[in-house]
């Protein structure tokens, strides 16, 4: 992919990078939504679905860990009830 970098003693030219398409990639993952934020540990994440039509995402946790923690937190919050 080819991009543009900006250079005080060269100025603008036209360069071959393969961090442009990083750049890219990451810039739609962020004009589509698709970063969430971890309900256990808080920690950003990123989905491969768009998110549904009310806006949410088919994700809610960052790894199977934090997932199984919220699990058993949940489990032992049913059992003191």
């Amino acid at each position: 992919m080819r991009g543009v970098s900006n250079s005080y003693h060269e100025g603008l030219t036209i360069r071959d990078s393969k961090m442009n398409e990083v750049i890219l990639e990451l810039a739609n993952v962020v004009v589509e939504e698709r970063v969430g934020l971890c309900l256990v540990c808080g920690r950003p994440f990123i989905v491969k679905r768009k998110p549904n039509a009310k806006g949410l995402l088919n994700k809610k946790y960052c790894t199977d860990s934090c997932k199984v923690r919220d699990s058993a937190a949940t489990r032992k919050r049913g059992d003191d009830a």
